[in-house]
C-alpha cells in the first residue's frame, strides 16, 4: 500500500455510564462477638448454553444479558457465532473508547492494545479494569494508548477490526487519528496482520466507513467519504494487502455508497465504482443511492419507488412498499448495520403511504420475504432475522420482542427483552442489541 494515502473515517464514542461511589457508614463500627463473614464476590453471570447446532433457532432468552455483565457503557459493532466484536466506552464527550473481542462461550474478553507507535496487541482482561479507567480523566497504563472503535465483521476464524489512534505529535491537527484495520485470531488474540486505511483524519468521520465482506469471503471491502477525501479499497483477507484501490483511478470527486462509490462530477455523466472488481459502470443516478454486493438501490426521487438495478445485468425493478424510512433512505441499515452479522432483513413500511402493511427484505430481493398488517403507528426500529424467524421490537414499547415465521407470518411468540435505540443481530447463540449480549436459553 503506497504511503500517505489520503482518507476520512471514524466514531464518536456514546457515553459512558458514571457509577456512584459508596460510601461506608460513617461513625465506629461495634466490635463484633464473633469474626466477620468474608466479602462475597461480585457475581458475574453464567456463560451463555451452547446451542443444540449452529442453525438452530431461538425461541426465548434470558432475563439478563452475559456481557457486559457489569455496570458499564459498552456497543456491540459485530456477531458471528460465539464471538462478537465491541467496544466499551469512556465520557459523555470522549471519541476514545476500548476496542474488545468477545468470546462468549469462554466468557473471556480481550482488548486491543497500541504501544502509540501502531503496533497492536489484544490482552485477556477483566472488564472491571475497563471500567476502573472509563472517565477520560483517568489514565490506565496498562491498557496502552486508548483507541476509538469503528465497525467490524467476523468469520469463522478472524476478527477483523477498524481501530483509529490519536496523532500524538505537537503539531498534530487535534482529534485526527490513524485509521488501522487489524486481523485478530478468535482462538487466541494474535493479531496476525494490520494495515493503515487513513494517515490523519478527524474523528469525527470514523461512523461513515463501511466495512463488509465481499460475496465469495475472499476480500474485505472499505470505503468512506468526507468532504475532499474517501477511502475505497477492496482487501486480500488473508493477508490485508491491497487489491483495489480507487486512488488509483483518474483523480475524481468520490462519494462512498456502500460496496462502492460514486463520482459527483459538475458536469454528468457520474460511474458507479465497483470495489468488488473495480469495474466502472454508468451511475443510474437518484436522490439516495447505495450499492451491497452487485445490487443497487437508490431512489429518483424523495418520495418516489425504491429502485433495485442487478448491476451484472442491469436490470430494473421498482420495489413497492420497501420501507424507505423518508428522505433519510435506509443505507445505514442495509449497507451500514448498527450490528453486523451474516443474516440481514430492512423491516419497516413505505413512510408515502401509512396504510400499507409492513414489510421484511432481503438483500437483492425483488419482493419481501413477508408482509404483514398492524396499527398505522407501529413502526418496528429494532429488527433481526435468524433461520425462518423475524425478530422484531414495536415502537411503542420497549420490553417485547415479538417473532414471527417468515413462511406463513404467524407469530410464534414473544418474549422479553429491554431494548433501546441502536442495532440487533440474533444467531443461535443469543441476541445482540447494540450494547449487550442477551443468552438464547430455548430454541425452535
Amino acid at each position: 500500500m503506497k504511503e500517505a494515502m489520503r482518507r476520512r473515517s471514524f466514531l464518536l464514542a456514546s457515553a459512558a455510564l458514571t457509577l456512584p461511589a459508596c460510601s461506608p457508614a460513617s461513625g465506629p463500627a461495634p466490635r463484633p462477638s464473633i469474626a466477620p463473614a468474608p466479602t462475597l464476590p461480585t457475581q458475574t453471570p453464567p456463560p451463555p448454553l451452547a446451542p443444540p447446532g449452529p442453525e438452530a433457532v431461538p425461541r426465548s432468552f434470558r432475563m439478563s444479558a452475559s456481557w457486559p455483565g457489569i455496570k458499564v457503557e459498552t456497543r456491540i459493532t459485530a456477531l458471528h457465532g460465539h464471538h462478537l466484536c465491541g467496544a466499551v466506552l469512556r465520557g459523555d464527550q470522549d471519541a476514545l473508547s476500548y476496542p474488545v473481542v468477545v468470546d462468549l462461550r469462554a466468557h473471556t474478553t480481550r482488548v486491543i492494545q497500541a504501544d502509540g507507535v501502531g503496533t497492536f496487541t489484544t490482552r485477556e482482561i477483566e472488564l472491571e479494569l475497563l471500567q476502573k479507567y472509563r472517565h477520560p480523566s483517568h489514565e490506565g497504563p496498562e491498557i496502552g494508548t486508548v483507541l476509538a472503535t469503528g465497525p467490524a465483521v467476523l468469520d469463522d476464524d478472524h476478527a477483523y477490526v477498524i481501530v483509529a489512534r490519536p496523532l500524538t505529535a505537537l503539531h498534530a491537527p487535534k482529534e485526527h487519528a490513524v485509521i488501522h484495520l487489524l486481523k485478530i485470531a478468535l482462538d487466541d488474540g494474535t493479531i496476525t496482520a494490520s494495515t493503515t486505511v487513513g494517515e490523519s483524519q478527524h474523528m469525527v468521520w470514523l461512523p461513515t466507513i463501511h466495512l463488509n465482506l465481499s460475496d465469495d469471503g475472499a476480500s474485505l471491502l472499505v470505503s468512506s467519504s468526507a468532504p475532499g477525501d474517501v477511502i475505497g479499497l477492496r482487501l486480500d483477507k488473508s493477508d490485508l494487502s491491497v487489491q483495489f484501490d480507487v486512488h488509483d483511478l483518474p483523480d475524481a470527486p468520490f462519494i462512498a455508497v456502500g460496496d462502492a462509490l460514486e463520482t459527483r462530477r459538475r458536469t454528468p455523466p457520474d460511474s458507479l465504482v465497483l470495489l468488488t472488481d473495480g469495474q466502472s459502470l454508468p451511475a443510474p443516478g437518484g436522490t439516495h443511492t447505495f450499492v451491497v454486493g452487485h445490487w443497487h438501490y437508490r431512489q429518483e426521487s424523495d418520495s418516489g419507488p425504491v429502485v433495485l438495478r442487478d448491476l451484472t445485468t442491469g436490470e430494473d425493478t421498482a420495489l413497492f412498499g420497501f420501507p424507505d424510512r423518508g428522505l433519510g433512505f435506509p443505507a445505514h441499515s442495509l449497507a451500514y448495520p448498527r450490528v453486523w452479522s451474516r443474516q440481514f432483513v430492512l423491516a419497516g413500511k413505505d413512510s408515502e403511504d401509512v396504510h400499507l402493511p409492513m414489510s421484511a427484505w432481503r438483500v437483492g430481493e425483488a419482493s419481501p420475504l413477508l408482509r404483514w398488517s398492524v396499527d398505522e403507528r407501529a413502526d418496528v426500529p429494532g429488527h433481526a432475522v435468524f433461520g425462518d424467524v423475524l425478530y422484531i421490537t414495536d415502537s411503542r414499547t420497549e420490553d417485547e420482542l415479538v417473532l414471527r415465521s417468515l413462511r406463513s407470518g404467524d407469530i410464534l411468540g414473544t418474549t422479553p427483552i429491554r431494548w433501546r435505540e441502536g442495532g440487533l443481530a440474533v444467531n443461535s447463540w443469543g441476541i445482540a442489541t447494540a450494547e449487550r449480549f442477551i443468552p438464547a436459553d430455548d430454541w425452535f
